[in-house]
């Protein structure tokens, strides 16, 4: 459960025999003409840094007299979240202001100077205490002696980091969504004394592509600090404070736009056709237009020279120059992307000594090359397309199985262990979501955990998880990738408690959720499939009965289970209208998997008869609640609801017209 005012509720008994005694001790003084002063004996003694009392607070925030505009937005932010909770308001000084003072005692508690909230690296004796000076880039501290409070970090990225960070771990507020925060009332607020918290990220750069990611100031509470692509409206992310690693112009599948290669093929497709990489005049060419990205956006960490999406090994060029490369470093497509971005990195590393040049191992460059060596200013991003997304990828890895996802999770832990030995920075960029269903029931979030922890192991530098804001578990899924791109090697324990407070706050109570998502899990590791599976072929195929006079018959155990979990979860009662709103969109997931295997079962399995006004009246519903909850892409590939959806067919083909041509679901 969320913490509400445990340190306020342990003494509330003592609190009001004091207000009594109080009472009639004013009277008493009143009688008498006497001024009345509270009594410190009738105070309960502090047991830690008590930093309000009674929505007072003897305490002040204190900056440092040059500190950046950030660190002071950050101590802004920590005034007006420290009123919201205790109803104290502090005051910001700088550290020019001496913090000397007579001994005193006030609510109890002796001080033998001003009490202080040290925001930043300031001059003050704490943080040498601390050694502030010690601390990495990405690290932050939370730091307390026997009357002062430190929140810091070795950049102002990091500051933000601190200040939110005690918040949410010292006093209980929730950052669950960029518009869904728990903040405690707690107008008594003790910490403990003597803290010393130093964090620092597993991974260098994070960030996901999901419910709420852009959001720029949740990504920040979040600790995200990647803005993606500088030269995209919609994926440009300009950070509440500390900056952000940024991307020049696009942040993958650039060679197109780098090479100025027609963005489209004679089919109107786009072009998944690679240019020959030992071409002087392709060669040219990229480093003209990376010259001017890098002049257009100057602020930028990350450039990315990538491989176009899609196509296979057979559209890399095979003359005689690239087939040398190829021959000479393994027999593996990576060597030519090695060779062209090394070539470009070492031509501008004096010019741009802070920007790193990106690019992928995907698809057919997954596996590295042998006897040559990375620069250290790229950066190798490994994207595991096709891998196994239900088991974990260091189980479904220990033998090459006969499933295509098993074998493609098998060479994902050879790029891993090759890649680290020849490149210094070794990024991934992988997934959280089902790109042909989005709406799709899934469970697999221990699954995610564990993978996290394998490229943990792997001292992976940086992580990209694209989710999807489309599917009815975003916001969970977002959350809880946010605090595993921290912490991935957290206990199995804390992350399920941050799973359980979210879902007790966001959808009203978590032991019915828990088991819904558990019965999916269960179910569908019986598969091994990718992000790109289709539901009921690939994965949660409907089981059915056959009997002797030729009829199917569906047995929907694992779906009345699904039912059952969300019927208690909308029981419950006090529900908000938006837990039940949030209910009704994760339980479309459920509603999907019925009507998809309706459908499957009527196209796979003779003598199964359907109920067609039942189907229509149930996929009539699931567009309603689509609507009513925003989910407003099915798919990857149809990420635009109809306007007047054809129930006859399922949600990726309602476009469809009766006569059409309808592809297999």
């Amino acid at each position: 459960m969320i913490p509400k005012g445990r340190v306020f509720m342990k003494y509330l008994p003592r609190f009001l025999a004091l207000i009594l005694c109080f009472a009639c001790l004013t009277n008493l003084l009143v009688a008498c003409d006497i001024p009345s002063e509270p009594n410190s004996n009738e105070i309960p003694e502090a047991r830690g840094l008590r930093l309000a009392y009674e929505s007072k607070s003897p305490y002040r925030v204190v900056v440092s007299e040059n500190a950046s505009e950030d660190v002071r937005i950050m101590a802004d932010e920590f005034v007006t979240y420290f009123e919201q909770i205790t109803g104290a308001k502090l005051i910001i000084v700088n550290d020019s202001a001496s913090n000397k003072s007579e001994e005193t005692t006030i609510n109890g508690v002796t001080y033998h100077s001003i009490p202080e909230i040290v925001i930043g690296p300031a001059k003050r004796d704490i943080c040498k205490q601390a050694k502030v000076d010690e601390l990495a880039q990405e690290e932050f501290l939370i730091y307390s002696n026997e009357s002062d409070l430190l929140l810091t970090g070795g950049s102002d990225r990091a500051v933000a980091y601190a200040v939110y960070a005690f918040l949410e771990e010292r006093v209980g507020v929730r950052y669950f969504t960029p518009d869904d925060e728990y903040v405690p009332s707690l107008p008594t607020l003790e910490v403990a004394p003597r803290m010393n918290r130093r964090s620092a990220p597993a991974f260098a750069f994070r960030t996901i592509e999901g419910a709420g990611a852009t959001d720029p100031k949740w990504a920040v509470k979040m600790r995200f600090n990647s803005r993606q692509s500088l030269g995209s409206e919609n994926y440009k992310r300009d950070f509440f404070v500390g900056g952000g690693i940024g991307y020049a112009d696009w942040y993958v599948h650039t060679i197109t736009k780098l090479a100025e290669m027609p963005e489209k093929d004679e089919h109107g497709n786009y072009n998944t056709a690679q240019p020959c990489l030992t071409d002087e005049g392709v060669y040219q060419t990229v480093l003209k237009n990376v010259r001017k990205w890098l002049e257009q956006y100057p602020d930028a960490d990350i450039l990315s020279i990538s491989q176009n999406d899609g196509g296979d090994e057979d559209e890399m060029c095979a003359c005689e120059n690239c087939t040398k490369i190829y021959e000479a470093h393994g027999k593996v497509q990576s060597a030519k992307w090695v060779w062209f971005v090394s070539k470009i990195a070492n031509e501008l590393a004096d010019e741009y000594p802070d920007v790193y040049f990106d690019t992928l191992a995907y698809s057919f460059t997954l596996l590295a090359p042998t006897n040559l060596s990375v620069p250290d200013n790229v950066i190798i991003r490994i994207a595991p397309i096709g891998t196994c997304y239900e088991h974990p990828y260091f189980t479904c890895a220990e033998e090459a199985g006969t499933a295509r996802a098993q074998r493609i999770t098998h060479r994902l832990q050879l790029a891993l262990r090759d890649w680290n030995t020849i490149a210094e920075n070794v990024y991934v960029w992988d997934y959280a979501a089902l790109f042909a269903n989005y709406w799709a029931p899934l469970g697999n979030f221990s699954t995610l955990k564990k993978n996290l922890e394998l490229y943990q192991q792997y001292a992976v530098d940086g992580l990209y998880m694209q989710a999807d804001a489309a599917t009815p578990m975003a916001e969970l899924t977002s959350y809880l990738l946010a605090k595993l791109l921290w912490d991935p090697s957290m206990s199995d324990e804390e992350f399920e408690q941050h799973a359980k407070e979210f879902c007790e706050y966001f959808y009203g109570s978590y032991e019915p959720i828990r088991e819904y998502l558990d019965l999916v899990d269960t179910e569908a590791k019986k598969s091994h499939f990718s992000t790109h599976a289709v539901l009921c072929r690939d994965y949660l195929t409907p089981s059915v009965t056959e009997h002797e006079d030729g009829s199917v018959v569906w047995d929907k155990t694992l779906l009345e289970k699904m039912k059952d979990c969300f019927d208690r979860a909308e029981a419950v009662e006090g529900l908000t209208d938006a837990q039940k709103l949030h209910l009704r969109k994760v339980r479309v997931s459920v509603k999907y998997y019925e009507l998809i295997s309706l459908f499957y079962l009527e196209e796979h399995c003779e003598g199964f008869e359907v109920d067609h006004k039942y189907r229509e009246k149930l996929n009539r519903e699931i567009f309603e609640d689509a609507k009513a909850c925003g989910l407003y892409a099915v798919s990857e590939n149809v990420n635009k609801l109809p306007e007047k959806p054809n129930f006859s067919f399922p949600p990726l083909k309602w476009n469809n017209r009766p006569g059409g041509d309808v592809e297999q679901y």
